[in-house]
């Protein structure tokens, strides 16, 4: 079994004690950074508002964009299936153009 290993991210300034695979670190800092550039971000628009909002703010513009890139990629998955049929359509009338020539 792979050892895990021990990482805290810093997240809104808070420490979060993790235990991952060593291969997930990158993308766990990385996705950490993110959250904290959106919360500056926030806090810099939006001077007033607590630590709470400033975490809700950036975890709904998060998800806004992960459903957008979902939306994407269903979109591109029917444009080949489409792709396909219609070559499929095409591929039987040439094959019954050849038949009856």
């Amino acid at each position: 079994m792979d050892e895990l290993l021990k990482i805290n991210l810093n997240i809104a300034e808070r420490l979060y004690p993790m235990k991952i695979r060593p291969e997930e670190e990158r993308k766990l800092r990385n996705s950490a950074e993110l959250v904290n550039s959106l919360i500056n971000k926030y806090k810099k628009a939006y001077s007033q508002k607590d630590v709470q909002d400033l975490l809700a703010m950036s975890c709904l513009q998060i998800a806004s964009e992960l459903k957008e890139v979902e939306e994407r990629n269903d979109a591109n998955k029917m444009k080949e299936e489409i792709n396909v049929i219609i070559q499929e359509i095409n591929d039987f009338n040439i094959e019954k153009k050849n038949s009856t020539a």
